[in-house]
């Protein structure tokens, strides 16, 4: 409603009230006079004094017929009584005010008074009513006719007065309460017309609202629609940009690991950092997006708090040694250490937050804290509190700090770089944990980084006995692998991948020649590595058809290699019948240590390798692996050479002295453990003399004599070893 219509309404409203009001008074004033009327006004009380001139007539006529001797005296008498009680009614009403004062009533009434007292005097004089009486009334009462007519005449002539007035007022009001009442009519037409009016334009806006909440909704249903698509093609488009980085990261990699010369290697690298950032901001648009589409589910999972303090300290404390910086954690002595909540998106956030710490602080602290609260509501408040001695934010940039696309300054943005959305994802996700997160901080002097999560408090923890020594994995040997891929360069990468590790490469375009591949090839397969997003068959497909197939062939592993990487999708190939999941860009390292957890549950393939040498013979055991030492010189440069062979020397003696006191203490488990270690340590490094005496200590850890022994032996070969491995290496570094 208008503000105009809601006046006219208003004084409408109060016109009609004041009508209604004039109406009800002039009602009222007719309905006193009315009543004044009929209670006896001047018409009726006039009627009394023709009463009177009426008794004067007929006590004329008793006297007559008296004298007559048509009636008695009595009779005659009767009727002058009647006579007189008239005149004490117009003598004695209230109705005598009216005329009093007047001539015509003053001098009829006072000779009527006088007639009276005359007549009563004679009647006393005379003993009674009788002849004579009679006589002298019929000579008197004739000469009152006069004044009683003169008084009637004046009577009438007042009432007709009084009656023309009163029927004047009344005309008047009667014209006032028409006029009023027609007013009111046109007043109250007026305001139904308005209401009707009100009603019909309340109406059309219901209608015109009905279809604005109707655009509305369809507006909002086509916002999420768009949202969604958004949705799916950030997705999508994150696929395939992952998709042909994982082959430019790969073979950058391969470029890397390579024997370059100085110049093309460092370019190699600078091309890899670069690709690395731009799989972070993928990354980073992807996380926005299931964000955005709601599509990020929070898991509940028990874990220990060291867990993921142990995971970004461990990663990025070279990164933090590059720049001068240390990097530790602490947790609160009254902290819960186990705890139930999504350890991957609190790993998530602390990434962000140490990384931005490590980017932002040179030659500085870094320090992680970790405390733990009730919120009262029988869960936890986990704080974290992550705190760096960098470069500091300025105020003016706090306010807006952790909003989408928001960084401290356009300098600040030119040397440091990202996309504004690290903060603004971290937020998203703690809100979506129950928690939130703020800032302190101060320009050049550093910043505090505060964020919380709920949890439910983990399982009590038991102290464990200390496990007994993992049995050493089964020897696969070189596997016989089909890799399933549509692009060509994914399939030039894991084929270099995989052969530079020994293993058989097989490949494949599409899921169906991947069927084929299974079905037809001669030769068993070992392991099959197979996108999802293929043509002609999708890796979903395709490992539903390989399942489908009789044993052995149905049974073959398969690791789903994909680009997709959302939540759920790991699970979703899982239940397609795969064995594990790595996402692209493919790191070598996840590749591979997926294969060997596959494997690992597989049983072991007959053992091709060679009977561990009797310990007499273990002098005669070549003192370097030279196929392993090639292999270090493709896969490492010179730099990383040669701080392995500085570390090699301090190692092992440290691993000797390790299984030397375990010997000494008689734990015969102790050494087996030690001595696993050594073994894997040196067969890594090429050392293949020290593995294999490390290997025999292994198998005689029970005896402590011969596990002494071959101790001695071992600690005889570390100079030498250390020296071939010096040569060695000094080789390759001038050649």
């Amino acid at each position: 409603m208008t503000r105009g219509l809601r006046a006219a309404l208003a004084g409408l409203g109060l016109a009609v009230v004041v009508s209604f009001s004039i109406v009800g008074a002039l009602q009222y004033a007719l309905s006193n006079k009315t009543i004044g009327v009929l209670a006896g006004g001047t018409d009726n009380q006039a009627w009394a004094f023709f009463q009177l001139g009426t008794e004067h007539h007929r006590l004329h006529v008793a006297l007559l017929e008296a004298s007559a001797g048509l009636s008695d005296a009595a009779a005659a008498e009767r009727r002058y009584e009647v006579f007189v009680s008239r005149l004490n009614i117009v003598r004695g009403g209230t109705y005598r005010q009216m005329f009093t004062g007047r001539a015509f009533y003053d001098g009829t009434i006072g000779e009527i008074g006088r007639f009276v007292d005359e007549t009563d005097a004679l009647v006393a004089s005379r003993g009674g009513f009788d002849g004579v009486v009679v006589a002298e009334l019929l000579v008197r009462l004739p000469l009152l006719r006069g004044p009683i007519q003169a008084m009637m005449l004046g009577i009438n002539s007042v009432s007709a007065g009084e009656a023309a007035q009163r029927w004047t007022e009344i005309t008047a009001m009667q014209r006032l309460a028409t006029a009023a009442t027609v007013i009111q009519a046109v007043l109250c037409a007026g305001f139904a017309g308005l209401a009707g009016w009100y009603i019909l334009q309340s109406s059309r806006s219901r209608r015109e609202l009905l279809q604005l909440t109707g655009t509305l909704n369809q507006a909002k249903q086509d916002a999420e629609a768009a949202s969604r698509a958004k949705s799916e093609f950030l997705a999508n488009i994150s696929h395939e940009i992952r998709t042909p980085l994982n082959g430019v990261m790969g073979l950058l990699g391969l470029l890397v690991d390579s024997r370059l010369p100085p110049e093309p290697q460092g370019h190699a690298r600078s091309a890899l950092r670069s690709a690395e950032n731009l799989l972070t901001i993928v990354n980073d648009i992807l996380d926005l997006s299931k964000l955005e589409a709601g599509r990020i589910e929070v898991e509940a999972v028990d874990f220990l708090l060291t867990q993921p303090a142990e995971d970004v300290v461990s990663i990025l404390h070279p990164k933090a040694m590059e720049s001068g910086n240390e990097l530790s954690y602490t947790i609160d002595p009254d902290a819960r250490i186990s705890l139930r909540g999504d350890v991957g998106r609190i790993r998530q956030i602390l990434f962000n937050l140490v990384g931005n710490a490590v980017k932002f602080t040179r030659q500085g602290r870094i320090g992680i804290r970790f405390t733990t609260r009730p919120d009262g509501a029988g869960a936890l408040l986990l704080v974290v509190e992550v705190e760096d001695t960098g470069i500091g934010i300025p105020p003016e940039f706090l306010g807006r700090l952790f909003e989408r696309f928001s960084q401290a300054d356009g300098s600040t943005t030119r040397r440091y770089g990202g996309t504004g959305l690290g903060l603004a994802i971290c937020r998203q996700l703690c809100l979506l944990q129950g928690g939130d997160i703020s800032v302190r901080s101060e320009v050049g002097k550093g910043s505090t980084f505060s964020f919380t999560v709920r949890c439910q408090p983990g399982p009590d923890i038991v102290e464990a006995p200390l496990p007994e020594p993992a049995p050493e994995a089964v020897d696969h040997g070189p596997l016989r692998i089909l890799v399933v891929d549509d692009v060509e360069v994914n399939r030039t990468l894991m084929n270099s991948l995989l052969t530079r590790r020994g293993h058989a490469v097989r490949l494949a375009t599409n899921g169906a020649e991947a069927v084929t591949e299974v079905v037809g090839s001669g030769l068993r397969l070992d392991l099959v590595l197979m996108d999802i997003q293929m043509p002609v068959m999708d890796g979903c497909s395709a490992t539903e058809a390989i399942r489908s197939l009789p044993p052995p062939l149905g049974t073959i592993p398969v690791i789903a290699v994909t680009a997709h990487a959302m939540a759920g999708d790991r699970e979703r190939y899982l239940a397609a019948g795969m064995n594990d999941y790595v996402s692209k860009p493919v790191r070598p390292a996840e590749l591979f240590s997926a294969m060997e957890r596959v494997m690992s549950r597989l049983p072991g393939l007959p053992s091709q390798a060679p009977a561990p040498a009797a310990p007499d013979d273990l002098a005669e055991t070549p003192l370097l692996d030279q196929s392993m030492l090639d292999q270090l010189r493709d896969c490492l440069d010179m730099e990383d050479l040669t701080d392995m062979l500085g570390l090699f020397p301090g190692q092992a003696r440290i691993q000797a002295d390790e299984i030397e006191a375990a010997i000494a203490g008689g734990d015969a488990a102790a050494v087996k453990r030690a001595a696993h270690g050594m073994k894997g340590a040196n067969a890594n490094l090429g050392a293949q003399r020290l593995s294999a005496i490390a290997r025999a200590i292994e198998l005689n850890a029970a005896d402590p004599e011969e596990a002494a022994r071959l101790l001695q032996l071992a600690r005889q070969q570390i100079e030498p070893t250390r020296q071939a491995l010096e040569e060695q290496f000094a080789a390759a570094a001038h050649g």
